[in-house]
């Protein structure tokens, strides 16, 4: 997943296709939350990055190719990985995110998209299962000149259809940094 990650990166970075975006930026959030698959709920730590370009095309949104990570809570005790496991999920997904501004810096940010989630909630459970991913922000935006910072508070949703019907949920602290912009 990462390397497909960088070579769009790297695509989208070529000389052709720059001209033709509004914006790009690089992310990614911190948070807590949920994983589940064929098990109860577990408290989990989440954890993603992302990449965002907004087109001219699609006036006003952007696509965001984000991959993602949760691992249960525990593993980030002194000692919780030795000789133990712990259940995890790790995905990738490209949503459509819009975006509202309210006076000068506030935002919100919505977002939808389909989602590949690897299932490991037990050590003889590895299940790709396809399904959505949605998300909700509010935030504060600091650019100037098109360029600039941007941070914020959200949740984000995952559900998946098929083989373990995994799921997530997070609860997240977003940093994004836009390195290509327009005013």
């Amino acid at each position: 997943m990462v390397r497909i990650f960088i070579c769009l990166f790297l695509f989208l970075l070529s000389g052709d296709i720059l001209p033709q975006t509004n914006s790009m930026s690089l992310g990614g959030y911190v948070g807590v939350g949920s994983i589940r698959g064929n098990s109860p709920s577990q408290t989990s730590f989440n954890t993603s990055i992302f990449l965002d370009a907004a087109p001219e095309f699609m006036q006003g949104s952007s696509l965001r190719l984000s991959l993602l990570y949760g691992r249960k809570i525990e593993a980030l005790l002194p000692g919780g990985l030795y000789d133990r496991y712990f259940p995890f999920m790790k995905g990738i997904s490209l949503k459509v995110t819009t975006n509202q501004t309210f006076q000068n810096f506030f935002y919100t940010e919505e977002a939808i998209g389909p989602l590949v989630l690897n299932d490991r909630t037990f050590s003889d459970v590895n299940s790709v299962d396809l399904g959505l991913g949605f998300s909700f922000m509010a935030g504060l935006d600091f650019r100037s000149g098109g360029k600039g910072m941007a941070f914020g508070l959200g949740s984000e949703y995952g559900l998946t259809f098929t083989n373990t019907s995994a799921s997530y949920f997070a609860f997240y602290l977003q940093a994004q940094y836009y390195f290509l912009g327009k005013d």
